[in-house]
Protein backbone atom coordinates (compact mmCIF):
# COMPACT_ATOMS: atom_id res chain seq x y z
CA UNK A 1 0.00 0.00 0.00
CA UNK A 2 1.77 3.34 -0.74
CA UNK A 3 1.76 6.22 1.43
CA UNK A 4 0.97 9.64 0.91
CA UNK A 5 4.27 11.68 1.28
CA UNK A 6 2.87 15.26 2.55
CA UNK A 7 5.35 17.81 2.09
CA UNK A 8 5.43 21.03 4.74
CA UNK A 9 6.81 24.26 4.60
CA UNK A 10 7.36 25.26 7.93
CA UNK A 11 8.11 29.31 8.27
CA UNK A 12 8.86 29.51 11.72
CA UNK A 13 12.30 31.43 13.47
CA UNK A 14 12.20 30.14 16.86
CA UNK A 15 14.24 27.01 17.45
CA UNK A 16 11.96 25.67 20.28
CA UNK A 17 8.74 25.98 17.88
CA UNK A 18 10.36 24.12 14.95
CA UNK A 19 11.64 21.12 17.28
CA UNK A 20 8.03 20.48 18.97
CA UNK A 21 6.24 20.80 15.46
CA UNK A 22 8.62 18.50 13.71
CA UNK A 23 8.54 15.85 16.64
CA UNK A 24 4.31 16.22 16.17
CA UNK A 25 4.37 15.69 12.73
CA UNK A 26 6.79 13.02 13.14
CA UNK A 27 4.91 11.46 15.51
CA UNK A 28 1.62 11.43 14.07
CA UNK A 29 2.73 9.97 10.91
CA UNK A 30 0.03 7.20 9.56
CA UNK A 31 0.50 3.96 7.73
CA UNK A 32 -1.21 6.27 4.61
CA UNK A 33 0.66 9.27 4.66
CA UNK A 34 3.80 10.79 6.37
CA UNK A 35 5.19 14.62 6.56
CA UNK A 36 8.68 16.13 5.40
CA UNK A 37 9.32 19.42 6.24
CA UNK A 38 10.88 21.72 5.00
CA UNK A 39 12.21 24.87 7.42
CA UNK A 40 12.81 28.48 7.01
CA UNK A 41 13.43 31.29 9.58
CA UNK A 42 12.91 34.76 7.44
CA UNK A 43 10.27 35.73 4.98
CA UNK A 44 13.07 36.07 2.58
CA UNK A 45 14.12 32.61 2.50
CA UNK A 46 10.32 31.11 2.28
CA UNK A 47 10.04 32.98 -0.85
CA UNK A 48 12.92 32.00 -1.94
CA UNK A 49 12.34 27.82 -1.48
CA UNK A 50 8.35 28.77 -3.18
CA UNK A 51 10.00 30.38 -6.10
CA UNK A 52 11.63 26.76 -6.80
CA UNK A 53 9.29 24.52 -5.29
CA UNK A 54 5.80 23.79 -4.20
CA UNK A 55 4.94 22.50 -0.90
CA UNK A 56 1.69 20.65 -0.34
CA UNK A 57 1.12 22.86 2.57
CA UNK A 58 2.80 25.88 4.61
CA UNK A 59 2.71 26.63 8.60
CA UNK A 60 3.32 29.96 8.91
CA UNK A 61 4.39 32.53 12.11
CA UNK A 62 3.21 35.98 11.88
CA UNK A 63 5.88 37.44 13.46
CA UNK A 64 9.24 37.05 12.01
CA UNK A 65 12.74 38.50 12.21
CA UNK A 66 12.27 40.26 8.68
CA UNK A 67 8.42 40.75 8.62
CA UNK A 68 5.48 40.77 10.71
CA UNK A 69 1.85 40.34 10.49
CA UNK A 70 -0.31 40.18 7.48
CA UNK A 71 2.70 41.78 5.60
CA UNK A 72 4.05 37.87 5.74
CA UNK A 73 0.77 36.08 4.85
CA UNK A 74 0.48 38.37 2.15
CA UNK A 75 3.50 38.43 0.73
CA UNK A 76 3.45 34.39 1.01
CA UNK A 77 -0.03 34.10 -0.72
CA UNK A 78 1.23 36.04 -3.57
CA UNK A 79 4.03 34.10 -4.13
CA UNK A 80 1.65 30.72 -3.98
CA UNK A 81 -1.58 31.40 -4.18
CA UNK A 82 -2.60 27.76 -4.59
CA UNK A 83 -1.10 25.93 -1.83
CA UNK A 84 -2.96 26.19 1.60
CA UNK A 85 -2.06 28.52 4.21
CA UNK A 86 -2.07 27.74 8.50
CA UNK A 87 -1.04 30.13 10.20
CA UNK A 88 0.92 29.40 13.23
CA UNK A 89 1.25 31.72 15.94
CA UNK A 90 0.87 32.55 19.55
CA UNK A 91 -1.16 35.59 19.47
CA UNK A 92 -4.17 34.82 21.13
CA UNK A 93 -6.42 37.19 18.96
CA UNK A 94 -9.42 36.93 17.12
CA UNK A 95 -9.33 39.61 15.67
CA UNK A 96 -5.91 38.70 13.80
CA UNK A 97 -7.54 35.08 13.13
CA UNK A 98 -10.23 36.67 11.22
CA UNK A 99 -8.33 39.16 9.15
CA UNK A 100 -6.11 36.06 8.39
CA UNK A 101 -8.38 33.73 7.23
CA UNK A 102 -10.22 36.66 5.40
CA UNK A 103 -7.07 36.99 2.87
CA UNK A 104 -6.96 33.55 2.21
CA UNK A 105 -5.36 31.74 5.30
CA UNK A 106 -6.86 28.17 5.46
CA UNK A 107 -6.86 27.83 8.95
CA UNK A 108 -5.68 29.55 12.50
CA UNK A 109 -3.60 27.99 15.46
CA UNK A 110 -2.40 29.36 18.84
CA UNK A 111 0.97 27.39 19.35
CA UNK A 112 0.72 26.73 22.76
CA UNK A 113 -2.95 24.97 22.29
CA UNK A 114 -1.66 23.07 19.55
CA UNK A 115 -1.31 18.66 19.79
CA UNK A 116 -0.72 16.43 17.02
CA UNK A 117 -4.05 15.47 16.27
CA UNK A 118 -4.92 19.03 16.11
CA UNK A 119 -2.37 20.03 14.02
CA UNK A 120 -2.50 17.38 12.00
CA UNK A 121 -5.74 17.34 10.98
CA UNK A 122 -5.54 21.20 10.95
CA UNK A 123 -3.04 20.51 7.57
CA UNK A 124 -5.18 18.02 6.25
CA UNK A 125 -8.66 19.79 5.93
CA UNK A 126 -6.54 22.55 4.46
CA UNK A 127 -5.20 21.20 2.07
CA UNK A 128 -9.01 19.25 1.30
CA UNK A 129 -10.49 22.90 1.57
CA UNK A 130 -7.76 24.55 -0.98
CA UNK A 131 -8.37 21.48 -3.02
CA UNK A 132 -12.42 22.10 -3.00
CA UNK A 133 -11.67 25.46 -3.27
CA UNK A 134 -9.75 25.76 -6.73
CA UNK A 135 -11.86 22.61 -8.30
CA UNK A 136 -14.88 25.18 -7.16
CA UNK A 137 -13.26 27.76 -8.78
CA UNK A 138 -12.62 25.75 -12.08
CA UNK A 139 -15.93 24.85 -12.01
CA UNK A 140 -17.47 28.07 -11.58
CA UNK A 141 -14.54 29.38 -14.82
CA UNK A 142 -15.33 26.31 -17.17
CA UNK A 143 -19.00 27.65 -16.43
CA UNK A 144 -18.96 30.73 -17.10
CA UNK A 145 -16.97 30.54 -20.32
CA UNK A 146 -18.67 27.76 -21.53
CA UNK A 147 -20.50 28.50 -24.96
CA UNK A 148 -23.20 26.42 -24.25
CA UNK A 149 -25.88 27.81 -21.61
CA UNK A 150 -25.62 26.30 -17.85
CA UNK A 151 -28.49 27.05 -16.33
CA UNK A 152 -29.72 25.70 -12.74
CA UNK A 153 -33.29 25.94 -11.25
CA UNK A 154 -35.32 24.74 -8.13
CA UNK A 155 -37.91 22.13 -8.52
CA UNK A 156 -40.18 24.34 -8.90
CA UNK A 157 -38.74 25.82 -11.86
CA UNK A 158 -37.24 29.37 -10.57
CA UNK A 159 -33.89 29.98 -12.26
CA UNK A 160 -31.43 30.27 -9.61
CA UNK A 161 -28.22 30.66 -12.01
CA UNK A 162 -27.24 31.63 -15.27
CA UNK A 163 -24.03 31.93 -17.34
CA UNK A 164 -22.49 33.86 -19.73
CA UNK A 165 -23.65 31.22 -22.25
CA UNK A 166 -27.13 31.62 -21.59
CA UNK A 167 -26.97 35.24 -22.08
CA UNK A 168 -25.49 34.82 -25.30
CA UNK A 169 -28.20 32.20 -26.36
CA UNK A 170 -31.25 33.61 -24.88
CA UNK A 171 -30.60 37.27 -25.02
CA UNK A 172 -31.90 38.05 -21.10
CA UNK A 173 -28.78 38.96 -18.48
CA UNK A 174 -28.10 37.39 -15.23
CA UNK A 175 -30.01 39.81 -13.47
CA UNK A 176 -32.97 39.90 -16.35
CA UNK A 177 -33.50 35.98 -15.78
CA UNK A 178 -32.41 34.77 -12.24
CA UNK A 179 -35.48 34.25 -10.34
CA UNK A 180 -38.13 33.99 -13.33
CA UNK A 181 -39.93 30.94 -14.19
CA UNK A 182 -38.17 28.36 -16.34
CA UNK A 183 -40.62 29.03 -18.99
CA UNK A 184 -39.50 32.70 -19.38
CA UNK A 185 -37.45 31.18 -22.43
CA UNK A 186 -39.64 27.84 -23.29
CA UNK A 187 -42.12 28.22 -26.33
CA UNK A 188 -46.02 27.61 -25.86
CA UNK A 189 -45.44 24.17 -28.36
CA UNK A 190 -42.75 23.24 -25.68
CA UNK A 191 -44.36 23.71 -22.35
CA UNK A 192 -45.74 20.32 -22.17
CA UNK A 193 -42.51 19.28 -22.02
CA UNK A 194 -41.62 20.29 -19.12
CA UNK A 195 -43.24 18.45 -15.88
CA UNK A 196 -42.53 14.98 -17.53
CA UNK A 197 -38.25 16.09 -17.86
CA UNK A 198 -39.29 17.33 -14.17
CA UNK A 199 -40.57 14.04 -13.05
CA UNK A 200 -37.07 12.47 -14.31
CA UNK A 201 -35.36 14.62 -12.44
CA UNK A 202 -37.13 14.09 -8.96
CA UNK A 203 -36.53 10.63 -9.19
CA UNK A 204 -32.62 10.84 -10.04
CA UNK A 205 -33.05 10.41 -13.56
CA UNK A 206 -30.49 12.43 -16.16
CA UNK A 207 -31.43 13.28 -19.34
CA UNK A 208 -29.15 13.37 -21.76
CA UNK A 209 -29.56 15.35 -25.67
CA UNK A 210 -33.00 16.00 -25.48
CA UNK A 211 -33.81 18.04 -28.77
CA UNK A 212 -36.16 20.66 -28.56
CA UNK A 213 -37.34 24.21 -28.49
CA UNK A 214 -36.24 27.28 -26.74
CA UNK A 215 -37.02 31.02 -27.03
CA UNK A 216 -35.08 33.59 -27.33
CA UNK A 217 -35.81 37.15 -26.08
CA UNK A 218 -36.58 38.74 -29.54
CA UNK A 219 -39.39 36.25 -29.87
CA UNK A 220 -36.73 33.70 -31.90
CA UNK A 221 -37.50 30.43 -31.58
CA UNK A 222 -33.94 28.38 -31.73
CA UNK A 223 -33.46 24.21 -31.22
CA UNK A 224 -31.54 23.12 -28.86
CA UNK A 225 -29.91 19.97 -26.96
CA UNK A 226 -30.67 19.82 -23.12
CA UNK A 227 -28.53 17.55 -20.57
CA UNK A 228 -30.18 17.96 -17.09
CA UNK A 229 -28.91 16.61 -13.91
CA UNK A 230 -30.46 16.16 -10.65
CA UNK A 231 -28.73 18.76 -8.23
CA UNK A 232 -28.56 17.58 -4.67
CA UNK A 233 -27.56 19.19 -1.19
CA UNK A 234 -24.97 17.84 1.24
CA UNK A 235 -27.49 15.23 2.27
CA UNK A 236 -27.90 14.04 -0.78
CA UNK A 237 -31.81 15.20 -1.07
CA UNK A 238 -32.33 16.52 -4.66
CA UNK A 239 -33.27 20.20 -4.85
CA UNK A 240 -32.80 21.23 -8.47
CA UNK A 241 -31.89 20.78 -11.41
CA UNK A 242 -28.58 21.97 -13.67
CA UNK A 243 -29.18 22.75 -17.62
CA UNK A 244 -26.87 22.23 -20.10
CA UNK A 245 -28.59 23.26 -23.65
CA UNK A 246 -26.43 23.67 -27.13
CA UNK A 247 -27.68 25.48 -29.45
CA UNK A 248 -27.88 22.97 -32.68
CA UNK A 249 -30.64 25.26 -35.28
CA UNK A 250 -28.15 25.44 -37.95
CA UNK A 251 -27.28 21.99 -37.81
CA UNK A 252 -30.82 20.82 -38.02
CA UNK A 253 -31.38 23.19 -40.95
CA UNK A 254 -28.11 21.92 -42.30
CA UNK A 255 -29.47 18.17 -41.72
CA UNK A 256 -33.26 19.22 -43.09
CA UNK A 257 -31.25 20.35 -46.42
CA UNK A 258 -28.77 17.34 -46.55
CA UNK A 259 -31.89 15.22 -46.74
CA UNK A 260 -33.36 16.86 -49.35
CA UNK A 261 -30.48 16.64 -51.31
CA UNK A 262 -30.55 13.17 -50.47
CA UNK A 263 -34.02 12.43 -51.29
CA UNK A 264 -33.60 14.82 -54.51
CA UNK A 265 -30.39 12.09 -55.64
CA UNK A 266 -32.38 9.18 -54.45
CA UNK A 267 -35.08 9.39 -56.56
CA UNK A 268 -33.24 11.47 -59.86
CA UNK A 269 -33.46 9.30 -62.70
CA UNK A 270 -30.27 10.72 -63.71
CA UNK A 271 -27.09 9.32 -62.41
CA UNK A 272 -25.40 11.83 -59.91
CA UNK A 273 -21.51 10.81 -59.15
CA UNK A 274 -19.40 12.53 -56.64
CA UNK A 275 -15.79 12.26 -57.59
CA UNK A 276 -12.27 13.03 -56.36
CA UNK A 277 -10.76 15.65 -58.77
CA UNK A 278 -6.75 14.30 -58.06
CA UNK A 279 -7.53 10.82 -59.28
CA UNK A 280 -10.76 10.68 -60.28
CA UNK A 281 -11.91 8.28 -57.37
CA UNK A 282 -15.80 7.81 -56.99
CA UNK A 283 -16.52 9.38 -53.92
CA UNK A 284 -20.43 8.73 -53.72
CA UNK A 285 -23.32 7.24 -56.02
CA UNK A 286 -26.79 7.46 -56.10
CA UNK A 287 -29.18 4.79 -56.62
CA UNK A 288 -29.79 5.90 -60.63
CA UNK A 289 -25.68 5.35 -60.74
CA UNK A 290 -25.64 2.18 -59.68
CA UNK A 291 -28.35 0.71 -61.28
CA UNK A 292 -27.00 2.25 -64.80
CA UNK A 293 -23.87 0.79 -64.53
CA UNK A 294 -24.89 -2.79 -62.73
CA UNK A 295 -22.22 -2.25 -60.06
CA UNK A 296 -23.52 -2.13 -55.97
CA UNK A 297 -22.80 1.38 -53.81
CA UNK A 298 -19.56 -0.91 -52.41
CA UNK A 299 -18.34 -1.65 -55.02
CA UNK A 300 -19.00 1.78 -57.36
CA UNK A 301 -16.91 3.76 -54.33
CA UNK A 302 -13.54 1.32 -55.46
CA UNK A 303 -13.96 2.22 -58.66
CA UNK A 304 -12.22 5.65 -60.38
CA UNK A 305 -14.67 7.89 -63.33
CA UNK A 306 -11.73 6.36 -65.83
CA UNK A 307 -13.42 2.98 -64.76
CA UNK A 308 -16.27 3.96 -66.27
CA UNK A 309 -15.23 5.13 -69.50
CA UNK A 310 -15.24 3.66 -73.10
CA UNK A 311 -11.94 2.66 -73.96
CA UNK A 312 -11.80 5.30 -77.22
CA UNK A 313 -13.18 7.82 -74.58
CA UNK A 314 -10.37 7.95 -71.68
CA UNK A 315 -8.07 9.61 -73.10
CA UNK A 316 -10.13 12.55 -73.42
CA UNK A 317 -10.87 12.44 -69.62
CA UNK A 318 -8.44 14.55 -67.96
CA UNK A 319 -9.15 17.19 -70.26
CA UNK A 320 -12.67 16.97 -69.43
CA UNK A 321 -12.53 17.08 -65.81
CA UNK A 322 -9.80 20.00 -65.60
CA UNK A 323 -12.49 22.41 -67.46
CA UNK A 324 -15.23 21.49 -65.07
CA UNK A 325 -12.95 21.83 -62.38
CA UNK A 326 -12.20 26.22 -63.73
CA UNK A 327 -15.47 26.78 -65.26
CA UNK A 328 -18.15 24.03 -65.14
CA UNK A 329 -18.23 21.55 -68.66
CA UNK A 330 -21.11 19.78 -70.29
CA UNK A 331 -20.29 17.05 -73.03
CA UNK A 332 -21.33 13.93 -74.41
CA UNK A 333 -19.26 10.99 -74.22
CA UNK A 334 -19.89 7.11 -73.68
CA UNK A 335 -19.81 5.35 -70.87
CA UNK A 336 -19.28 1.63 -69.66
CA UNK A 337 -21.48 -0.69 -67.70
CA UNK A 338 -19.83 -3.88 -65.82
CA UNK A 339 -20.82 -5.99 -68.15
CA UNK A 340 -18.54 -4.66 -70.83
CA UNK A 341 -21.82 -2.97 -72.97
CA UNK A 342 -21.62 0.79 -73.53
CA UNK A 343 -24.43 3.64 -73.93
CA UNK A 344 -23.80 7.69 -74.75
CA UNK A 345 -24.44 9.85 -72.40
CA UNK A 346 -24.13 13.44 -71.40
CA UNK A 347 -22.29 14.92 -68.55
CA UNK A 348 -23.02 18.42 -66.51
CA UNK A 349 -19.57 18.11 -64.46
CA UNK A 350 -18.53 21.61 -61.90
CA UNK A 351 -15.91 21.65 -59.26
CA UNK A 352 -16.74 22.12 -55.53
CA UNK A 353 -14.70 22.26 -52.34
CA UNK A 354 -16.01 19.39 -49.79
CA UNK A 355 -14.45 18.93 -46.57
CA UNK A 356 -11.52 21.08 -47.62
CA UNK A 357 -10.63 18.43 -51.36
CA UNK A 358 -11.66 19.68 -54.80
CA UNK A 359 -14.68 17.56 -55.54
CA UNK A 360 -16.38 17.27 -59.35
CA UNK A 361 -20.63 16.63 -58.71
CA UNK A 362 -21.53 15.38 -61.87
CA UNK A 363 -24.82 14.87 -63.53
CA UNK A 364 -24.95 11.97 -65.94
CA UNK A 365 -27.92 11.50 -68.39
CA UNK A 366 -28.12 8.03 -70.19
CA UNK A 367 -29.09 9.71 -73.78
CA UNK A 368 -29.60 6.27 -75.75
CA UNK A 369 -32.98 6.94 -76.59
CA UNK A 370 -32.55 10.50 -77.76
CA UNK A 371 -29.96 9.38 -80.01
CA UNK A 372 -31.82 7.04 -81.59
CA UNK A 373 -34.46 9.45 -82.38
CA UNK A 374 -31.43 11.62 -84.06
CA UNK A 375 -30.57 8.38 -85.75
CA UNK A 376 -34.35 7.44 -86.80
CA UNK A 377 -34.76 11.19 -87.72
CA UNK A 378 -31.29 11.35 -90.37
CA UNK A 379 -32.20 8.42 -91.45
CA UNK A 380 -35.97 9.80 -92.51
CA UNK A 381 -34.31 13.13 -93.58
CA UNK A 382 -32.03 10.37 -95.59
CA UNK A 383 -35.36 9.09 -97.39
CA UNK A 384 -37.17 11.79 -97.97
CA UNK A 385 -34.42 13.69 -99.81
CA UNK A 386 -33.66 10.63 -102.15
CA UNK A 387 -37.64 10.49 -102.80
CA UNK A 388 -37.77 13.87 -103.69
CA UNK A 389 -34.73 13.48 -106.41
CA UNK A 390 -37.33 11.22 -107.96
CA UNK A 391 -40.05 13.56 -108.06
CA UNK A 392 -40.20 15.17 -111.25
CA UNK A 393 -42.33 18.31 -111.68
CA UNK A 394 -43.89 20.91 -114.28
CA UNK A 395 -43.23 24.43 -113.50
CA UNK A 396 -43.30 27.88 -115.38
CA UNK A 397 -45.05 28.62 -118.97
CA UNK A 398 -45.61 26.28 -120.84
CA UNK A 399 -46.70 27.26 -124.62
CA UNK A 400 -50.09 24.89 -125.43
CA UNK A 401 -52.25 25.04 -128.90
CA UNK A 402 -55.79 27.09 -128.31
CA UNK A 403 -57.14 24.64 -130.87
CA UNK A 404 -55.52 21.28 -130.89
CA UNK A 405 -54.03 21.50 -127.44
CA UNK A 406 -50.51 20.31 -128.50
CA UNK A 407 -47.47 21.84 -126.38
CA UNK A 408 -44.21 22.38 -126.95
CA UNK A 409 -41.63 20.68 -125.44
CA UNK A 410 -37.87 22.41 -124.70
CA UNK A 411 -36.81 20.95 -128.05
CA UNK A 412 -39.86 22.59 -130.48
CA UNK A 413 -41.40 19.89 -131.07
CA UNK A 414 -45.23 20.01 -130.24
CA UNK A 415 -46.12 16.89 -128.03
CA UNK A 416 -50.22 15.52 -126.99
CA UNK A 417 -50.59 16.63 -123.70
CA UNK A 418 -51.03 13.58 -122.12
CA UNK A 419 -47.38 12.50 -123.96
CA UNK A 420 -45.76 15.62 -122.53
CA UNK A 421 -46.96 14.96 -118.69
CA UNK A 422 -45.83 11.34 -119.05
CA UNK A 423 -42.49 12.76 -120.23
CA UNK A 424 -42.07 15.12 -117.10
CA UNK A 425 -43.89 13.63 -114.39
CA UNK A 426 -44.78 10.61 -112.96
CA UNK A 427 -48.24 10.91 -114.33
CA UNK A 428 -50.24 8.60 -116.62
CA UNK A 429 -53.21 8.69 -118.25
CA UNK A 430 -56.47 6.43 -118.87
CA UNK A 431 -58.59 7.23 -121.95
CA UNK A 432 -62.11 8.26 -121.40
CA UNK A 433 -65.01 10.49 -122.79
CA UNK A 434 -66.74 12.93 -120.48
CA UNK A 435 -70.24 13.84 -120.84
CA UNK A 436 -70.38 16.68 -123.05
CA UNK A 437 -68.50 15.41 -125.74
CA UNK A 438 -70.19 12.25 -125.32
CA UNK A 439 -73.46 14.10 -126.30
CA UNK A 440 -71.65 16.39 -128.85
CA UNK A 441 -70.53 13.40 -130.85
CA UNK A 442 -72.94 10.64 -129.86
CA UNK A 443 -76.14 12.13 -129.30
CA UNK A 444 -78.57 9.48 -130.65
CA UNK A 445 -76.75 7.44 -127.04
CA UNK A 446 -76.96 10.60 -125.23
CA UNK A 447 -79.75 12.47 -124.19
Amino acid sequence: MSVELITVLLVEDDPNDVFLIEKMLNNISGSYYAFKIDHRGLLSGALDYLYYQEPDAILLDLGLPDARGMEILTSIIDMAPSIPIVVLTGLEDEKVAIEALQKGAQDYLIKGRVDPHLLTSSLRYAIERKRTEEARTLLAAIVESSDDAIISKTLGGIITSWNRGAEIMYGFTAQEAVGQLISLIIPPKALDEVPHLMERIRRGEHVLHCETARRRKNGEDIIVSLSISPLRNKGGVIIGASTIARDITQRKQAEDILLRYELLASYSRDIILFMRLADGRILEANAAATKAYGYSRAEMLNLTVFDLRAPHTKKLTPEQMAEADGKGALFQTVHRRRDGSTFPVEVSSRGATIGGSRTLVSVVRDITARCRIEEEREKLIVELKEALTKVKTLSGFLPICSSCKKIRDDQGYWQQIEAYIRDHSEADFSHGICPDCAKKLYPEFVK
